[in-house]
């Protein structure tokens, strides 16, 4: 039931049917468009889950090098370590943002179209 409600677009399709009806593995999961909507869908969602974990680890790695530099009692070596922790977790943070921001910028001069709009760029291949 949850493969065919992540690959059918809801709009469209009234009865999605038990998971192991219709023809093939997947049941009755539509047409197309619904598929390539559906499938969309779950990649927007793998990306954003992975943004989400993602943001969460450098909070984690920043509070803990805070600590790690609040406890270093002075010692030189310790607070340089923190200082190179917190440095590199937000340049991490930085190159992800960038890497997306100029994925979208690029493909928009050079394509016409965000990249990171599937259902705009399956609709636009032709097979």
């Amino acid at each position: 039931m949850i493969i065919n409600l992540v690959l059918a677009d809801a709009k469209n399709v009234k009865n999605v049917g038990p998971v192991l009806g219709g023809i093939g593995p997947l049941g009755n999961v539509g047409s197309g468009d619904q598929v390539t909507t559906g499938f969309s869908r779950l990649l927007s969602l793998v990306v954003g889950f992975m943004g989400l974990i993602a943001i969460l680890w450098a909070l984690y790695v920043i509070i803990a090098s805070g600590y790690e530099w609040m406890s270093a009692g002075g010692d030189a070596q310790k607070i340089s370590k923190a200082k190179q922790k917190i440095t590199l977790t937000m340049v991490g943070i930085l190159v992800a943002m960038g890497a997306v921001f100029l994925l979208a910028l690029v493909s928009q001069i050079l394509f016409k179209v965000n990249l990171l709009d599937l259902n705009t760029v399956i609709s636009k291949l032709q097979f």
